[in-house]
């Protein structure tokens, strides 16, 4: 599920503030999803803060659209007539208008006006699976710098990081990383400037059908190396019973709830290209300081 927001004003998204009219919100999106959403709860509102949100224009009030953006919302407040946020884009994460328009119908966009009208709409699709945000550009040179995306499982968070050291890599993992006085997003871009990336989808959020799903960062971050390295320099490890986004760039995943999965990362890291340090039989497990 993502949110959708159209502006008819150019400057609609400049300083990280927008605000629209109670009665826009919820326009496009489908009676499931209004019926959920229209009582905007503390925890309901919480819940659209987690989603991935994506940014554009209304395609009639603008000669040449600039591109779409994905981001998050950071803070929500709502009166009975107003919705007002602040949020903030990932780096990278950005495409032509025209390659957006050509996947609407992927992004659950189906009605003739809907993208010449601002609004605030809920859609029900895996906006990282439709394949609006698949590497473009040149795929970055291997570095011995390997990026590790978590949750909340801090052992194998640990675990992952221990044996790329122990492989010959660099683990960059961003809590670990000095903040140097920049927002989250300002030290994501900046710690990014990485060869490979292991994504971990871990038990960290129950959703409504009784299944567990890894944090909405995670999968957005899933996205953005995708997106920046290509499918080949990204490993998903999944573990527990998580719901993974379906067939989201056509990953596949790699089950760390078994001792292989450090079988599988080696072989995935090698295929990318990497010459890795020999592993000692019958290692023993660590922990990180």
């Amino acid at each position: 599920m993502y949110n959708l927001l159209i502006s008819g004003r150019e400057d609609a998204y400049e300083d990280g503030h927008w605000e629209i009219e109670r009665d826009r919100f919820l326009i496009y999106t489908s009676e499931t999803l209004k019926q959920r959403f229209q009582d905007l709860t503390p925890e309901k509102a919480e819940m659209l803060q987690k989603l991935p949100t994506l940014f554009t224009f209304e395609q009639a009030s603008r000669e040449d659209c600039p591109p779409v953006q994905l981001g998050r919302i950071t803070l929500l407040d709502h009166t009975a007539h107003r919705l007002a946020i602040q949020f903030e884009f990932y780096p990278g994460m950005r495409v032509d208008y025209r390659q957006f328009h050509e996947l609407q119908k992927k992004l659950g966009i189906t009605k003739n006006w809907e993208l010449n009208t601002t609004h605030w709409a809920l859609k029900d699709i895996d906006i990282l699976s439709t394949g609006l945000f698949e590497a473009k550009e040149p795929t970055p040179p291997l570095s011995d710098r390997v990026f590790v995306v978590h949750g909340h499982d801090g052992n194998l968070t640990k675990d992952v990081a221990t044996f790329l050291e122990e492989v010959g890599l660099t683990p960059i993992v961003l809590h670990e990383q000095a903040n140097q006085g920049q927002t989250i997003i300002e030290k994501f871009e900046r710690c990014a400037d990485v060869g490979f990336a292991v994504v971990l989808m871990t038990e960290d959020d129950a959703i409504e059908n009784g299944m567990m799903r890894a944090r909405q960062n995670v999968i957005l971050e899933l996205g953005y190396f995708i997106a920046k390295l290509g499918r080949h320099r990204v490993c998903a490890l999944r573990k527990g019973r998580v719901e993974t986004p379906s067939d989201i760039f056509g990953v596949a995943y790699t089950n760390a709830s078994t001792p292989s999965w450090q079988t599988e990362l080696r072989r995935e890291l090698e295929a990318a290209g990497y010459e890795l340090r020999s592993m000692p039989s019958g290692q023993r497990e660590k922990t990180r300081a």
